[in-house]
């Protein structure tokens, strides 16, 4: 997940005006979207409810986001369920959401950007185990990952994060350096992805 940087400022429980990213971290970091301890003292009005816009797919983790079942304290939801594709160009190209599931892959690129533009919250909604995701045809003579080596191998994107796990599996438990193989990029379902 990733919360685009804003500088909306709000109140914190103490009066004081602080910048909506500063709140967002001081409520939700480290506890998971907002799941917080009230702060509120008894007699103490209830500060306005922080505005947040998720866009995100609907997992199992996060079907009770999406459907109200459980609200974040001292926030306001709205629950974007996008596909994680346009999720993730949203997000990178035009910022439109205050936070987002992102691919772990292009927010490490975003931050070498002059000015980073995401904070990374960590809440990680897609979960799966790479190592089923590398498939071989059956014609191409290959028994084992060594036989990868010297070999072209295709994938959506370079940088996709789920290539960037795969390719980590392929270095660190085969040996497989990813300069030894020839990465080429292109769609799976269809040309130009």
């Amino acid at each position: 997940m990733a919360a685009h940087h804003s500088s909306t400022m709000r109140q914190d429980v103490d009066g004081k005006l602080i910048n909506r990213r500063d709140w967002f971290r001081s409520t939700v970091a480290g506890v998971g979207l907002g799941m917080a301890e009230s702060t509120i003292l008894a007699g103490a009005q209830a500060p306005e409810k922080l505005k947040i816009t998720l866009a995100c797919w609907n997992y199992d983790r996060t079907s009770a986001l999406a459907n109200g079942s459980i609200r974040p304290e001292g926030i306001d939801l709205t629950y974007l369920s996008l596909p994680p594709e346009e999720t993730f160009f949203r997000m990178l190209r035009y910022h439109e959401f205050d936070a987002a599931e992102m691919s772990l892959s292009s927010y490490v690129v975003s931050l070498f950007q002059e000015n980073p533009q995401f904070v990374a919250i960590p809440v990680f909604p897609s979960r799966m185990f790479r190592h089923s995701c590398i498939f071989v045809s059956a014609k191409s003579g290959l028994g084992e990952p060594k036989d990868l080596v010297g070999k072209r191998v295709g994938n959506p994107e370079y940088q996709l994060t789920a290539v960037v796990w795969i390719r980590g599996i392929l270095s660190d438990e085969y040996g497989i350096a990813p300069s030894s193989v020839e990465y080429w990029t292109g769609g799976e379902e269809q040309p130009g992805r």
